[in-house]
């Protein structure tokens, strides 16, 4: 039928990996699609499932062609791109955006936003075969995106700002004179529609999946969307609050068999945060299948590369969906590993572990130099027993790791100390080996930079041995790094 064709071509749409993944994205801005590197796109092509773009030259599509390309275009008004639109024909053509009801219909009676983006009206929207059809806003934008995603082969639109309901404080004066947000709202279910039927063999999403704005029902008219500032707000960095963390991880759920869905966390600071990073990334794995995909950006470094060692954990594949314990502690259980999400901003949690898991604890990531090199990586360490997790936070647990990756049953008998932890200038790290072997201790800082090498690379005997760390620098959490024959063992220390 042709509801099986369609869900056929959306699920190869984007290639799955094995062993669900986390499967993630990119936006590459004009900007850093002018001045990314070779290497930096290389980068992005071994380790990203899809990009976002504006019209890319035929040699940068070339080298993208390894992931899935979505032609970048936003939907609202002043947005929208000027170098692939004509805004020369935006300016002079009077249905272009809304009007008020004002006798002088010009841009100085274009309606505008807080964001300083046009207000575009949905009920705009006419028949394409008439006459002065690209005279309106919706109808040019559906047939110029439309004509460039064919004529530059990309897989997909992805639509910006293509939120439907646009409250009143959100509207600077004159006010549309018939104006409400459920109109507004109601008229784009049309909008994205039609669209789509301009691109029926294509990928379209959108961006503007929120709490009110009729996510479901929008889901239906195209082939997915996106949720923005998922979990944190990407001007101050706060939590949403445990409301809009339930509002999308509930669309995700509902939808996620049918939609290709993108969680997508722009926060400043996100780079140094690995506590938050945790907290998205164990969030996203509570609804994770093929279909949903994820994107984390550091606010405070716009227009860069980034990548985060956190999107290379594997789980493999779920057991079930995710359960809400009886003290609203959200669980779900993988073939190779358990997540545990806190989403609340004011109880601590605690839950009793079966056996021993490796917590997976990321240091570093970030911004891909020019260079193509990345600063990142996943390391472990094991918990037992009974674990807490505080407000907004989340345990990431694996059942089993790599030798590469953390040390082996006999070194993890080691009688390994940090002492006192806290501590408030200096630290000591002592173990004992059982034969002579290679060692390293390193410290790192949580934004994954290295602050001290306390010992590095030395062959040292089966014996007893005490290092100390002497810092009088700022208070604050660290990740020591101890290293034995190449595994290695992690443990946090914090200075007061």
């Amino acid at each position: 039928t042709m509801k099986h064709r369609f869900l056929l071509i959306l699920f190869l749409a984007f290639v799955i990996r094995v062993n669900a993944q986390i499967k993630n994205g990119i936006r590459i801005s004009s900007y850093t699609d002018n001045h990314s590197s070779s290497a930096q796109v290389d980068f992005i092509k071994n380790h990203f499932d899809y990009v976002m773009t504006p019209v890319l030259s035929s040699e940068m599509r070339d080298k993208y062609s390894t992931v899935e390309l979505l032609l970048y275009r936003s939907i609202r008004g002043a947005w929208a791109d000027t170098s692939q639109f004509d805004w020369n024909h935006l300016d002079t053509c009077e249905n272009m955006f809304c009007h008020s009801d004002s006798a002088v219909q010009d841009t100085s009676t274009r309606i505008m936003t807080i964001y300083s983006s046009y207000l575009m009206d949905g009920k705009d929207l006419i028949s394409p075969d008439a006459p002065d059809a690209t005279d309106h806003w919706m109808n040019y934008y559906a047939e110029t995106a439309s004509n460039q995603v064919y004529t530059y082969n990309y897989d997909g639109l992805f639509m910006d700002s293509a939120g439907h309901k646009l409250n009143t404080d959100e509207l600077n004066d004159p006010m549309p004179w018939d104006y409400s947000s459920e109109s507004w709202r109601d008229t784009r279910y049309t909008d994205l529609s039609f669209v789509k039927s301009y691109l029926p063999d294509k990928l379209v999403i959108f961006n503007g999946l929120h709490s009110g704005n009729g996510a479901d029902s929008s889901l239906k008219l195209t082939d997915g969307g996106m949720w923005e500032d998922f979990v944190y707000d990407c001007n101050t960095g706060a939590y949403k609050g445990v409301g809009n963390w339930w509002n999308a991880i509930t669309c995700m759920q509902n939808n996620r068999d049918i939609a290709k869905l993108i969680l997508a966390v722009k926060k400043p600071g996100l780079v140094s945060n690995d506590t938050a990073r945790i907290f998205v990334v164990a969030s996203y794995f509570l609804v994770a299948n093929e279909n949903i995909l994820l994107t984390l950006s550091d606010y405070s470094y716009n227009n860069t590369i980034q990548y985060y060692p956190e999107y290379d954990i594997d789980l493999g594949e779920p057991k079930a969906d995710y359960q809400m314990l009886s003290d609203t502690l959200f669980m779900r259980d993988f073939t190779n590993g358990l997540v545990l999400v806190n989403p609340f901003s004011d109880k601590t949690k605690s839950y009793v572990l079966d056996k021993t898991y490796y917590k997976i604890y990321p240091i570093g990531g970030g911004i891909i130099n020019e260079n193509g090199d990345y600063d990142g990586q996943l390391t472990y360490d094991t918990i037992t027993g009974t674990v807490t997790i505080p407000p907004t936070c989340a345990l990431i647990l694996k059942d089993s790791v790599t030798a590469t990756n953390v040390v082996t049953d006999e070194i993890n008998e080691l009688s390994l100390k940090y002492y006192p932890n806290p501590f408030k200038n200096r630290i000591s790290i002592e173990f004992t080996l059982k034969e002579s072997s290679t060692v390293s201790i390193s410290i790192f800082n949580i934004k994954g930079q290295r602050v001290k090498d306390i010992v590095d690379n030395r062959i040292l005997s089966a014996n007893k041995h005490r290092f100390e760390w002497n810092s009088k620098s700022i208070s604050g959490t660290y990740i020591c790094v101890l290293t034995i024959n190449g595994k290695r063992i992690v443990k946090e220390v914090v200075k007061d």
